[in-house]
């Protein structure tokens, strides 16, 4: 006699997630047989049982803005996907790329996917001063978590004055989309009051905002950049996007 046992469906007793410091869970969303995860720090993550039609998305961090007086904003973490994929059961290896540093996922049976700090959108210049935009994980706006948040933006150009007391104020960072943050997130130094950069927004991959450039009378103080905003790896149930 044959029996068609039905494959239970993953759900979140399906796994577990230790992180390599603090105690950041992972985010976790199901609508019927949909899932996505949004793995927000490094760690160790456990699959109990394998899926077998999976997507994934890793961003990287941002990188700082510029402190050395040019005052540009730093390129976004980049973005890598893979879609339909097999996610056997086991133990993965997540790095999370904190400011200037990649995401990497290591699976059990020897995989590995890297997206690069840099390699997004680039940070705010002379010419441009307002960070590059980021882009929609999976191009899909309809994500069970973190929807319309847009990964990967560019940091904004630094504030200026020069020795005739011309100002030149510092431009925003690129856009997250939906994403909470300060509305400073990202943007470049904004003036006496603030020389620094500001730092990207946690989790998205924003490039740190560049630091100031400013005459004091006799010389040129150039402030700090801002750090690069840490990356993420999110996996989800496969689905198809239309273009």
């Amino acid at each position: 006699m044959i029996f068609n046992l039905k494959r239970p469906a993953f759900g979140r007793s399906s796994w577990s997630f230790v992180p390599a410091s603090g105690a950041a869970q992972p985010e976790w969303a199901a609508e019927g047989l949909d899932w996505m995860m949004a793995l927000p720090c490094s760690g160790t993550l456990t699959l109990t049982m394998s899926v077998f039609h999976a997507d994934i998305c890793l961003v990287a961090a941002g990188k700082p803005g510029t402190s050395d007086g040019t005052r540009v904003g730093g390129n976004g973490g980049g973005m890598i996907t893979a879609t339909d994929i097999t996610l056997p059961a086991g133990v993965y290896t997540v790095t999370v790329g904190v400011s200037g540093s990649d995401t990497v996922l290591t699976a059990p049976d020897g995989r590995s996917w890297t997206a690069r700090s840099g390699e997004g959108a680039a940070g705010g210049t002379y010419g441009t001063p307002k960070g590059g935009d980021g882009q929609l994980a999976w191009n899909d706006a309809d994500t069970l978590l973190r929807t319309g948040w847009r990964y990967g933006p560019g940091g904004g150009y630094g504030f200026h004055r020069n020795a005739y007391s011309q100002d030149t104020p510092g431009g925003e960072g690129g856009d997250i989309g939906t994403a909470p943050a300060d509305e400073n997130a990202g943007a470049g130094a904004s003036g006496l009051a603030h020389p620094a950069g500001y730092p990207g927004c946690p989790g998205t991959g924003q490039g740190g905002g560049g630091g100031s450039r400013i005459y004091n009378g006799s010389s040129f103080d150039d402030g700090d950049g801002g750090l690069g905003g840490s990356g993420a790896v999110l996996i989800r149930y496969h689905k198809e996007v239309s273009a």
